[in-house]
């Protein structure tokens, strides 16, 4: 976990709402024992005014949090002569920073309002994972203080082989109740079926209606069914 990381929020001041929308979050930030910067901290302005705050700002911080809307795109282009210089001098600096590490990012972290889209984030930065807030801020946070939420298991010792094989995978405790209980089905299923064979042979045994008969002098004759009265018969021989 980083030991106090230190976060820098740029964003454009679109609204009222979307200043008010930012200075929660990082309010939530600081809250949750990271120390967040925004310019609204600011009483005023700084002493070495506002582009060196700026630069300063962002080389310090572990992280820069860039909130994406349609007017940030804009100025970080450099694309309204008319409007706040801050995000067209931070786009600069942002732009310059991950060009002199050939766009290996592990600093600069775009994010979107909830209704927000991905088309305004910028160019440099579409090559990484965006985060919608508020809605993604616990997956945010896990980056910020490095808390992997499916962190690999360590290495093991290789297993020497013998004969038998290692198995694919190891359930889990959970995996081996539910494949005992299908092998208890499968087991149950198979019994069922060898005594329903069993007394289906059975009936057909008891229900046939055998006819035996012998011939010769004074012979014996045996007719009908076997669970009726027996027949003898005797006849004499010309």
């Amino acid at each position: 976990m980083n030991p106090t990381a230190r976060v820098f929020i740029s964003y454009s001041h679109d609204s009222d709402t979307h200043r008010a929308f930012v200075r929660n979050l990082a309010n939530d930030l600081r809250r949750d024992g990271l120390d967040c910067q925004i310019d609204q901290y600011v009483n005023g302005f700084p002493p070495e005014g506002w582009q060196r705050w700026m630069e300063t700002q962002i080389e310090r911080a572990d992280f820069v949090l860039i909130v994406c809307t349609p007017l940030y795109l804009q100025r970080y282009r450099g694309n309204d002569p008319d409007g706040g210089r801050g995000v067209n001098f931070e786009g600069v600096v942002i732009s310059q920073m991950l060009y002199d590490h050939y766009y290996r990012n592990t600093k600069f972290i775009p994010a979107i309002p909830e209704h927000g889209s991905l088309e305004d984030v910028p160019l440099p930065l579409k090559g990484f994972t965006t985060y919608q807030l508020p809605r993604d801020y616990t997956t945010l946070y896990r980056l910020l203080t490095d808390q992997h939420a499916t962190p690999a298991p360590e290495i093991g010792k290789t297993v020497t082989l013998g004969e038998s094989p290692l198995p694919r995978f190891t359930p889990s405790k959970e995996e081996k109740r539910n494949l005992s209980d299908t092998m208890k089905a499968a087991h149950i299923g198979a019994i069922a079926a060898v005594a329903a064979a069993i007394v289906a042979g059975l009936f057909a045994l008891f229900s046939s209606t055998p006819s035996i008969s012998t011939q010769g002098d004074c012979s014996n004759v045996v007719t009908g069914d076997i669970n009726s009265n027996l027949t003898l018969n005797c006849s004499k021989k010309d």
